[in-house]
């Protein structure tokens, strides 16, 4: 959509489940027409920080001739904190908000 102000793209959304370790990738086609879905999948699952994948992901994306603009981000969900290890503070309607531990370039 870069470059392309006159389109009107249709936007997907869903709500999707997460669980405490799940790891959302976000990237461009810097990566993902670069790298085979197996070497993404096998850099992840080897991971031992979120930072060193995303560094191994874009080594790997220009060692295969990607050009100079790969993006990739990693979003970790985290668990939430034991409610007995936090401070007592006014309590706050609805759920509680979501934790995140992300990592990019």
């Amino acid at each position: 959509m870069l470059g392309d102000v006159e389109s009107q793209p249709e936007i997907d959304t869903a709500v999707l489940e997460t669980r405490p370790g799940d790891v959302w990738l976000l990237c461009s086609d810097g990566l993902c027409g670069y790298v085979e879905d197996e070497d993404i999948e096998r850099i992840l699952r080897r991971r031992t920080s979120l930072q060193g994948a995303v560094d191994s992901l874009i080594d790997k994306s220009l060692a295969h001739g990607a050009p100079d603009n790969v993006t990739v981000v990693l979003v970790e969900t985290l668990a939430e904190p034991d409610q007995a290890d936090e401070p007592a503070g006014p309590a706050s309607p609805g759920p509680p908000p979501t934790r995140f531990r992300a990592a990019s370039p």
